[in-house]
């Protein structure tokens, strides 16, 4: 079986061409003469024109989400020119999908197709035809990652008898999602901790975000300092981190409240948000895109004192063991839905980024601030906070995938 793939990344526009194959556009198939009035079906892909044959399976993919519809111009030839105009028509076949079609068949709803015969003729003396559109429509009925298969027929043209198995194309369709894939993450320990290259001068509405994964929580046999391991922020206020006194560490601390009703496992891949609207000093919490707090209190990422740093706070006893990814600091308080839809990656020329670090590449012990607006973020030691020697990016045996919104 022969397989032709059209990946789309704009408007698919596809030419079905119900014809017998022929040098010339509008020429009468040589010989014609001598057999009866015929008409059967041709394809054409990028202008050049295929034979059909049931036998042989076209296949689209849509992968781009702004691809709304699929179009074909279907026309009808005839193995003469026809002795007066003649209407021509094309309809799906259901029963040829079926019976052409390979594996499990999944057919196209009816609802979404479209096809223009009104008016469509071959005129006196012409083997061919006038376009016929033929519109199929990816609307919500059209399911993602469904392989579906549909035929068009030539049907019944009068003064002409059908070409068997060149009157009818199969094709098959696939919707596929755009996929987000995160293969490499930042691996850190206790020892060490990340801090910008630069102090953050925004001040009002903000967004602290990432994907964590943490392989080690304090407990109280191994408390470190109040079984505390910093995630990301500035002591004594905006900050995230696990574990505090009377706050056991596999539970979140956000600027300053407990979050006592949800437990984080280790290794397991969480995404974590925290926004601030400065008008009203509201804190919302959000975990895998689901609000999980909400409280008032002041909070800013300009340091007046301690820095903001990530794996660490206060001192170097508090550290972080966990893989991170997608780390950004935002200038305005993200909403549910746009924190829900780019976990996993966004614009990073997002004008309202302040940082963005996807955590999949170091420069030695620095990850650089994608934005362009100098966050780059160095590793230090935390026994000394100088800096370190080498950021650990390490390659995942499960990457982190999903779709992208």
């Amino acid at each position: 079986m022969n397989i032709y793939k059209w990946i789309v990344k704009g408007t698919l526009l596809l030419s079905a061409v119900a014809a017998l194959s022929s040098c010339d556009d509008n020429a009468p198939v040589k010989g014609g003469e001598l057999i009866d009035q015929r008409a059967a079906l041709e394809v054409f892909v990028k202008d050049k024109a295929e034979q059909t044959n049931p036998f042989i399976i076209r296949s689209m993919e849509v992968s781009d989400a702004d691809v709304e519809v699929v179009t074909l111009n279907v026309r009808a030839r005839l193995t003469l020119g026809a002795a007066e105009e003649t209407p021509i028509t094309v309809s799906v076949d259901n029963e040829a999908a079926k019976q052409y079609g390979k594996g499990e068949i999944n057919l196209l709803p009816a609802s979404v197709f479209a096809i223009a015969n009104k008016d469509v003729t071959i005129p006196k003396g012409s083997v061919v035809s006038n376009p016929t559109e033929v519109t199929i429509r990816l609307t919500d009925a059209v399911e993602y990652d469904v392989l579906y298969t549909f035929a068009l027929r030539l049907n019944p043209i009068r003064g002409a008898s059908l070409n068997s198995l060149r009157d009818v194309a199969v094709f098959t369709l696939l919707r596929s999602e755009d996929k987000v894939v995160i293969n490499e993450v930042v691996r850190i320990d206790r020892s060490v901790y990340f801090q910008p290259r630069q102090d953050f001068d925004h001040s009002g509405d903000f967004t602290m975000e990432c994907l964590v994964n943490v392989s080690k929580f304090r407990d109280a046999a191994d408390a470190g300092d109040a079984q505390i391991s910093t995630l990301m922020g500035i002591e004594g206020g905006t900050l995230m981190r696990f574990g505090d006194a009377g706050l056991d560490g596999n539970k979140l601390q956000v600027a300053g409240q407990n979050i006592n009703d949800f437990i984080f496992d280790t290794d397991k891949w969480y995404h974590i948000a925290m926004t601030y609207v400065a008008e009203t000093t509201t804190v919302t919490l959000y975990i895998d895109g689901k609000q999980k707090a909400e409280f008032s209190t002041y909070s800013s990422i300009v340091p007046t004192g301690d820095k903001w740093m990530i794996g660490r706070s206060y001192n170097g006893n508090r550290g972080l063991e966990a893989m991170l990814s997608e780390v950004r600091v935002w200038k305005t308080a993200r909403t549910q839905s746009e924190i829900e839809e780019n976990m996993l990656t966004v614009d990073p020329a997002d004008g309202n980024l302040i940082a963005y670090w996807k955590m999949n590449e170091a420069e030695g012990n620095k990850v650089v601030d994608i934005t362009g607006n100098g966050y780059d973020l160095i590793l230090k030691n935390q026994s000394n906070q100088t800096e370190a020697e080498k950021v650990s990016v390490k390659t995942l045996d499960e990457p982190i995938e999903g779709v992208e919104k």
